[in-house]
């Protein structure tokens, strides 16, 4: 950190704001100060892994408004962060020479005039001349030791921004934060898909979901990211498959149940023909049937009397078997 003499005796440290440097830069004043804070890293020779916590606490703001800030510092080109999550300060952004790693970047940033930083070293006098001390052999730093699970955040931020981008918004406000705090919490409980079968299940409920399309009150039953992980709705049917044809209704289901159960009792009399299992439905239905599990036998009169040739008219009779039963045995005595 650099350190200041503002009057006799008074010293402080800490980062120091180039607002001169930064004046033609459309950034926060946020934004700023978490520049300085990166660049004082920098300037003491150290490599600067700082989580975003860490900006928060520094500046006593939240971790969503430092988030923003370091954002808004990549997007404008003044920083950049490696894939091992080091910040860099992009001198030429500023109009400064690139110079090699082992140059003295607190003299690169705050050479000659003082005043670029906004503060002078010394008000009052010139910079005291001591005398060089003998020359001390260079020892490079120690490097910085990593928090393990700092790796991880980077890669589940990065997937993140990817499952945020992709996400529609409802037409109500909606908290990155709170999607980026359950993203998080069930990324590091390892209950996350592949991030592709996140990204997939999305695509596919944009194109494909009612609910969500945009003309069906404009998007207003599209639930909030962080609702829709923690339900876990990319396992949803509806994002397993694509959807070729509307899902069959209650009735429809109970009727291939009924057909499948019809065919499976009558596999003694051959094959069925599917006219007559729609017309012994028909008289099911007309009729009804008051003890289920003698369907197989009804659909054995039934067979018997259209192989004979018989009419059947519903009007004879009030319960599907009693009818075939009447109709069988008036067509033995006849």
């Amino acid at each position: 950190m650099a350190t200041a003499t503002l009057y006799a005796g008074i010293n402080f440290e800490g980062p120091i704001v180039p607002f001169k440097l930064l004046a033609k830069q459309k950034i926060s004043l946020g934004a700023k100060n978490v520049f300085a804070l990166i660049a004082a890293f920098r300037r003491n020779g150290r490599r600067c892994f700082a989580k975003t916590t860490w900006f928060a606490e520094q500046l006593g703001i939240s971790e969503s408004s430092a988030r923003n800030y370091i954002r808004s510092l990549i997007e404008t080109g003044l920083i950049r962060k490696d894939d091992q999550g080091c910040y860099h300060v992009e001198w030429e952004a500023l109009g400064l020479q690139k110079e090699d790693n082992n140059s003295d970047e607190k003299e690169k940033f705050c050479a000659g005039d003082r005043k670029i930083c906004g503060i002078y070293n010394n008000i009052n006098t010139e910079p005291k001349r001591h005398p060089s001390p003998s020359p001390v052999p260079a020892v490079p730093p120690a490097p910085v030791a990593r928090d393990a699970s700092s790796f991880r955040d980077v890669k589940a931020e990065e997937a993140f921004t990817q499952v945020w981008a992709a996400y529609p918004r409802p037409p109500r406000f909606v908290s990155r934060e709170k999607a980026w705090r359950e993203f998080r919490r069930l990324w590091k409980q390892g209950t996350l898909p592949k991030l592709e079968v996140i990204l997939a299940a999305i695509k596919l409920n944009r194109e494909q979901n009612p609910a969500w399309s945009p003309s069906n009150e404009g998007g207003r039953y599209i639930p909030n990211l962080e609702t829709w992980l923690s339900g876990r709705r990319w396992a949803d049917d509806f994002a397993g498959a694509p959807i070729t044809s509307p899902r069959p209704s209650a009735e429809e289901i109970a009727r291939a149940e009924q057909v499948a159960a019809i065919q499976k009792h009558t596999e003694e009399w051959g094959n069925v023909s599917p006219t007559q299992i729609k017309e012994f439905q028909e008289l099911e239905g007309r009729l009804g049937l008051k003890d289920k599990s003698k369907r197989s036998q009804a659909f054995g009169l039934y067979r018997f009397l259209k192989a004979r040739g018989v009419s059947l008219h519903p009007e004879m009779g009030s319960d599907l078997l009693t009818f075939l039963k009447n109709v069988s045995w008036n067509h033995t005595i006849a």
